[in-house]
């Protein structure tokens, strides 16, 4: 195991690295895709720099993830394997100071194709591949069970797809202090999702945070904080911890007047309380990717890795585009 997570942080380090030897709002809108956090209120990476008022936007970002954890632990046994194909439709506005956002997720799992691929990757550069050989390829099958509370079974075996948790989020931009930039935003996430199918959390959270940016010729260094309020869901309710801390910092650097590059890390603090698998404990989730800005459009894509192994999703791809007006 640690010559597993010593292998994961090496590997983000390298692209973290090669994006410092390579100012613009250059955030990359990633967030832990655990099947039991997808719908857990942490928010995104805000900007700090609101939209004009008057300005419009329309986002689309669709993230493919490869889950894998295998832990038969003696009173909670949890297993993931399968994919996930997450796709947020998100709406942009700005009025007299405030800026209004709807994010709407559209979300699959599903058996997947990619592990074959991932154990051959691993083999490849002799990484371990934490047993993924021994299971099935491209199987579909999400279960946990916890045998110390009120011995609650959760299980998805079969591909579903359809609405996630709507998210809602105001903010208000606060005076710039120096050359840095700060807002304040208030998200709501609301139960829209089946919970059934592990779509959606049926709970209602909200989260108060503050993000800030600051440039330096090139460079642009973006950050967040703040706390999210969980209420009850409808799976392993015993279990989940009333509120959790997040934060995110994203480091950028504008390679020509189109192209900018951009490392980031986002975590969160413990969700599930009476565990000891990772996969429910505290999230911790490195990205690098990259931002084109077209003359109407703006596209990025992104690569995405677990630094706290099995607390994020093993490895994600996600592929974005944006069209601004007013």
């Amino acid at each position: 195991m640690l010559a597993f997570v010593r292998a994961k942080v090496t590997c983000c380090g390298a692209l973290l690295l090669l994006l410092w030897s390579m100012q613009s709002q250059a955030q990359l809108p990633v967030r832990n895709h655990n099947p039991l956090m997808e719908n857990v209120g942490v928010p995104v990476l805000m900007p700090a720099r609101l939209l004009d008022d008057g300005e419009r936007s329309f986002m689309l970002a669709t993230t493919l993830n490869s889950h894998f954890v295998a832990e038969d632990k003696a009173d909670d046994p949890l297993f993931f394997d399968g994919e996930s194909l997450t796709t947020d439709l998100v709406w942009t506005g700005s009025d007299n100071g405030w800026q209004w956002q709807l994010l709407l997720p559209w979300i699959s799992y599903r058996h997947g194709f990619m592990d074959d691929l991932i154990i051959d990757w691993h083999d490849a550069f002799g990484l371990p591949g934490a047993d993924r050989e021994k299971f099935p390829s491209d199987q579909l099958l999400f279960s946990y069970q916890q045998d110390g509370l009120d011995n609650e079974a959760i299980v998805l075996d079969h591909a579903v797809e359809g609405v996630g948790d709507m998210r809602l989020t105001l903010s208000h931009a606060l005076a710039p202090k120096g050359n840095r930039e700060r807002a304040w935003h208030l998200q709501l996430k609301l139960p829209t999702g089946d919970s059934d199918d592990w779509l959606g959390s049926g709970s209602v959270d909200v989260a108060l945070f503050m993000s800030a940016r600051r440039p330096w010729q090139r460079w642009q260094l973006d950050w967040q904080y703040g706390a999210a309020w969980l209420g009850k869901p409808d799976q392993l309710s015993a279990q989940r911890l009333d509120a959790a801390g997040f934060a995110s910092m994203a480091l950028s650097y504008q390679w020509s007047q189109r192209l900018t590059l951009a490392g980031q890390v986002d975590g969160h603090t413990q969700l599930y309380r009476h565990t000891d698998q990772r996969a429910l404990d505290f999230g911790l989730l490195a990205s690098a990717g990259l931002h084109w800005q077209g003359p109407q459009w703006r596209w990025h894509l992104a690569l995405l890795e677990d630094l706290y192994v099995d607390s994020a999703p093993d490895v994600g791809f996600q592929f974005g585009v944006e069209k601004r007006w007013r």
